[in-house]
């Protein structure tokens, strides 16, 4: 594997963030990363020199996804690659509308953290990396059963921590495309989507904050 401290040198720390940050994933020989930055061709091409500065048999494959998404793929050998998704705006999900300025949110939300891996990069807080875990948990829930992970993420940050900051940002930044049904389920709160009458957003939230707690509703 290349040296993969490579890969951010030089970068200010201000113009990026990585998101859903988990060494674990990055011990991998193949990995992605996401990262939302304020300057999409610039970060591109800062991280592009940096990965051919150090590899000199490498060898990138850029894919513009939208305007404001391009998916950089970086080998090194012949069978691994480390791919970047790097956003300028926030993907697109659909069953979740998100407020744009949440985008900002996330960037301003940064922090410096000395990684083992990458050396010193701009990774989200620990508030921010929760309710991003959420978002993305309560986005996939029915057709990515792998994002379950993300709850083990928000029940951490919730055990020492105030929930009621999550569901006031979840409220404010978001809102529902599909109709949500919660029911209780052996103990457990069950997500169900339906095409139904609307629920209110702060009821469901409110509800399914609390599978984090296995309370009753």
């Amino acid at each position: 594997m290349f040296e993969l401290k490579s890969l951010f040198i030089g970068i200010p720390n201000d113009l990026y963030v990585i998101v859903k940050y988990d060494e674990e994933v990055y011990k991998r020989r193949v990995f992605d990363i996401d990262i939302f930055t304020y300057d999409l061709n610039c970060l591109v091409e800062m991280a592009s020199k940096n990965f051919l500065s150090v590899v000199s048999d490498g060898r990138i494959e850029v894919l513009q996804k939208s305007n404001d998404h391009i998916q950089l793929d970086l080998f090194y050998s012949n069978t691994e690659f480390v791919r970047l998704d790097i956003y300028s705006e926030l993907p697109t999900y659909n069953f979740l509308s998100l407020k744009s300025s949440l985008f900002t949110f996330f960037l301003e939300s940064r922090q410096v953290f000395i990684s083992k891996i990458f050396g010193e990069i701009s990774i989200l807080n620990d508030e921010a990396n929760s309710f991003f875990r959420y978002i993305e948990y309560l986005e996939y829930i029915e057709s990515r059963s792998d994002k379950s992970k993300h709850l083990d993420f928000v029940n951490e940050y919730v055990k020492n921590n105030d929930s009621e900051r999550i569901f006031s940002l979840f409220h404010y930044f978001v809102k529902l495309n599909s109709k949500v049904i919660v029911k209780k389920k052996k103990g457990y709160i069950s997500f169900i989507i339906f095409k139904y009458k609307e629920l209110g957003l702060r009821k469901f939230v409110k509800r399914s904050l609390m599978k984090l707690f296995k309370k009753d509703i």
